[in-house]
């Protein structure tokens, strides 16, 4: 099952989400992951986890940016 890792943090305008991925292994994804936290460590209220790949959303957000 493929993986990606959800980047949730605070800003000026609400929350923002980033989504990096896909991941084909979960160990791969929850290196990548906390890279990603222990870079973001200065960022108040970040959230960072790793979540199975939603191939419809991921399909519908590049349709939307295509």
């Amino acid at each position: 099952m493929p993986y990606e890792i959800k980047t949730q943090f605070p800003t000026s305008r609400g929350w923002a989400t980033n989504l990096c991925g896909p991941f084909n292994s979960e160990a791969h994804a929850r290196e990548s992951a906390a890279a990603i936290k222990e870079a973001l460590a200065s960022v108040p209220k970040v959230s960072v986890a790793v979540v199975p790949l939603d191939r419809a959303a991921t399909m519908e957000r590049l349709k939307a940016h295509g």
